[in-house]
């Protein structure tokens, strides 16, 4: 009797040990699995982080995109403006000559004839008319 007591207490003892074992290896597994999602979620930021960076860079490099665009039409704009202003005056200056030579020939003409009116205008230096009479 004393023997079935010891085989039961043993065999109690080796269940015992069972479960232990048991639970050792579910508590390792549910270790493992923790690490794997903190693993998976480390992942998942970093890509995350990753994407936020692209998209910044991407973002920035449009900006300055943008920014450069509008420096060049700008500069573009500010060409064409002297460029108008430069033929602006080249036809005032143009037009401020013409305006000098009409100017100088009425005169001209205005001389010419008040010397015509003269009197004695039609004589040369000999008092003769320039016909000759």
């Amino acid at each position: 009797m004393a023997e079935a007591e010891a085989e039961a207490e043993a065999e109690a003892e080796a269940e015992a040990e069972a479960e232990a074992e048991a639970e050792a290896e579910a508590e390792a597994e549910a270790e493992a699995e923790a690490e794997a999602e903190a693993e998976a979620e480390a992942e998942a930021e970093a890509e995350a982080e990753a994407e936020a960076e692209a998209e910044a860079e991407a973002e920035a490099e449009a900006e300055a995109e943008a920014e450069a665009e509008a420096e060049a039409e700008a500069e573009a704009e500010a060409e064409a403006e002297a460029e108008a202003e430069a033929e602006a005056e080249a036809e005032a200056e143009a037009e401020a000559e013409a305006e000098a030579e009409a100017e100088a020939e009425a005169e001209a003409e205005a001389e010419a004839e008040a010397e015509e009116r003269a009197p004695g205008a039609w004589f040369d230096g000999d008092r003769t008319g320039s016909n000759g009479i």
